[in-house]
């Protein structure tokens, strides 16, 4: 028993749009590999900025010792003990 859907659908019409969304598949993901490269650049210039909100560390650590209630000692790449 057909439906409203299927009896109103134009095969032919749909399979055009298809191809066309087929054919602008490759410049939709160009744009987003833009637009994602934009976004990494704009979020390492940030992680330059110091101040209140910058990041307290710049590199890896090092936990050397639990003190225990989520309070650790840690150890720069250098070897040099954080406070």
């Amino acid at each position: 028993m057909p439906t409203l859907r299927t009896s109103e659908v134009d095969l032919v019409q749909n399979n055009k749009a298809l191809e066309i969304n087929l054919d602008l598949l490759e410049e939709r993901r160009e744009e987003a590999a833009i637009r994602e490269a934009k976004s990494k650049a704009k979020m390492k210039s940030r992680s330059k900025d110091t101040g209140k909100l910058g990041p307290k560390w710049e590199r890896p650590y090092e936990v050397t010792e639990a003190l225990g209630k989520g309070a650790y000692k840690l150890r720069d790449h250098d070897g040099k003990q954080l406070p």
